[in-house]
């Protein structure tokens, strides 16, 4: 059988973005994010700081090489490649797209057996338009019910759940 051709998203799958943002913010790790906020910061403030995003802990790291990483930043795309380098994660291809941007426009043509996502509302748009798609499972998601959710970067966990619900 052939491997699995696997896309990540980076933020919440690879990295440990939101832990990260708690900290440069100074925030109580208990104050819910409003994710209006939280883009606004981002594109405000974060759009420039460097070293919050290269040097972002590893909340997963994946023991496969993924197909492609697509993420939604608004930053230079060298930023996130010296993240994977510097984390020895194989660099592949990125589609860094902006964040009022569908990932399903830009996913559809390449070619990829499932994407592993952690917001709800990425995992929903993929699989409404074909796109088979996994939610990794997060402090901020687990209100979302979903047969979909996984719980590591493993390639066996991956493959049981791509074949239960998405093998023709």
């Amino acid at each position: 059988m052939n491997k699995l051709k696997i896309g990540l998203d980076v933020d919440g799958v690879i990295a440990d973005f939101f832990n990260s943002y708690y900290k440069f913010f100074n925030m109580d790790y208990s104050t819910p994010i409003d994710s209006n906020k939280m883009t606004k910061a981002c594109n405000q403030i974060l759009i420039h700081e460097h070293d919050f995003w290269v040097e972002m802990p590893i909340l997963y790291m994946p023991n496969f090489t993924p197909k492609l990483i697509c993420t939604k930043r608004n930053f230079p795309i060298e930023w996130t490649k010296e993240f994977l380098i510097k984390n020895n994660i194989s660099t592949v291809p990125i589609i860094q797209i902006e964040y009022s941007q569908n990932k399903s426009t830009f996913l559809k043509q390449e070619n990829i057996d499932v994407f592993i996502e952690d917001t709800p509302e990425n995992l929903e748009d993929l699989i409404s338009h074909g796109i088979p798609c996994l939610l990794l499972d997060g402090d901020f998601n687990k209100y979302y019910n979903t047969p979909y959710r996984i719980y590591s970067l493993e390639y066996q966990e991956i493959e049981k759940m791509y074949n239960k619900y998405f093998k023709l």
